[in-house]
This record gives structure tokens, sequence and C-alpha cells, in this order.
């Protein structure tokens, strides 16, 4: 079975055939998840698994008060979600495949100092997005094709966010990373 790609797909996976996605490469601080500036990434199909996930959500940002939650997704249901979410979708695009000004905004005005990601499928949209995020740590799942996105990939299969967040904090905590 085919999927339909839309204008914007097409040309989103015609410009990453030339853009040059450099590997990550860390700061070389002490990584500590307490007290850090830390974005999540997670990858929702539309609002009724947003709000599936939503108190999940929810408990992981009261743990880290510094934290904000970037959701990607192909549909548009960003008045709906409060300040701590950021919600990118196709609408963030020209028909061209670049970030309209609000997004390129948002992404060269956020520093954090982790990116955890919870996207388990690396299409075009959420590999650009990973690799604009300015972050002196990035943390993924392993297996994915593009392992470079990344400071350090755990092969984890949860299938539950608060599972995963688990599996980072525990490697965090248990190894000497620096970021």
């Amino acid at each position: 079975m085919f999927k339909k790609l839309t204008i914007i797909d097409l040309f989103l996976r015609i410009r990453m055939l030339f853009i040059n996605i450099p590997e990550h490469v860390n700061s070389g601080n002490h990584l500590k998840m307490n007290g850090s500036n830390i974005a999540f990434i997670a990858k929702v199909e539309g609002f009724d698994e947003y709000k599936l996930i939503s108190n999940s959500l929810d408990s992981i940002l009261n743990k880290y008060s510094k934290s904000q939650f970037i959701i990607l997704s192909n549909s548009d249901f960003s008045k709906d979600l409060d300040d701590r979410y950021t919600l990118i979708s196709p609408k963030d695009f020209d028909i061209f495949g670049f970030e309209k000004p609000a997004l390129r905004s948002f992404l060269k005005g956020n520093n954090y100092d982790l990116m955890i990601s919870f996207v388990m499928s690396i299409k075009p949209l959420n590999k650009l997005i990973i690799s604009r995020i300015n972050s002196g740590y990035k943390l993924g799942l392993q297996g994915i094709e593009d392992i470079n996105l990344y400071d350090l990939t755990i092969n984890n299969t949860a299938t539950d966010i608060e599972s995963q967040l688990e599996q980072y904090e525990y490697y965090i905590s248990n190894l000497n990373i620096n970021k």
C-alpha cells in the first residue's frame, strides 16, 4: 500500500538530498537532567493520539520544570496546547519545504542543555527538526537510519514515553556523560 505524499513532503525529501546534516558534537560539560533546560521531542499523528499521552507528557513536564515538549504532527492542533508545548506540523513550512519565519525563529531562539527524542521513525520533517534544535546533548532511539543526529542512542523497546524516559534517566545517571 502506498502512502499519499503531500507537495511539502515531496519538496522536503528533495531538499534533504541537498542538505548536509553534520554529525552532532557535544560541548564537553557534564550532563545531568535535574536543573537542565530539556527539549523533549514526540511524534503524534493527531489530536486524539496527543490526548491519549497528554497525562504522561504533563507529568514529565512537572518533573523537569525547565523543560518543553516539541510535538511533531501532520495535524495542526496548536490552539489546543498550552505554552509548554510547541507543535510543529507541515503548516510551518512553505510549499517548497523551507521553514516559515516563525519556525525558523523558534529553532534559532531556543537553546537546550539536553534534547531527548521519543521519535521512532525519522522522516524528512522529523530529521530536519531534530537536526536544527540547538542542544548541548541529544539522545534518541537506536535503530533509526540517521544515528548521527544524536550523541547517544539507546536500544529501547518500551512503547510508552514514561518507560522510555526511565531508560534515558538510567543511562544519564549511570554513565559519565559530558554534553
